[in-house]
């Protein structure tokens, strides 16, 4: 999972079953006392650091494309933290479950 943080707001890569792709880019942030996630080609904001990060990132397909994102936003003067994962075990302050890929079932047509 690839996970980069602007402010309180998070940027996750969902896995796909396929390592090394991305099944889906998503926005989490909280609202209240409920933690929001939406698909991030649907978020609006008006955040000018954050618009531009999401501009990178929101077609990211692969890990790498995420990770070539998030140095073209750093190269660009953004503040994006970084997530890593700490010996097997995520660090984050939403749950887990929001963001875990789920396996899609796919029709290949020819």
């Amino acid at each position: 999972m690839n996970i980069c943080k602007i402010r309180d707001i998070y940027v996750v890569g969902i896995p796909h079953v396929i390592k090394g792709y991305l099944q889906n880019v998503v926005v989490v942030y909280k609202k209240g006392e409920s933690w929001i996630v939406q698909i991030a080609e649907h978020y609006r904001t008006n955040d000018k650091d954050l618009s531009t990060l999401l501009k990178e990132l929101m077609f990211a397909t692969t890990e790498e494309d995420f990770e070539e994102g998030v140095e073209r936003a750093i190269t660009k003067g953004i503040k994006v933290e970084r997530i890593e994962e700490n010996k097997n075990k995520w660090n984050l302050p939403f749950p887990k479950n929001l963001v875990e890929g789920k396996v899609k079932l796919q029709k290949e047509v020819d």
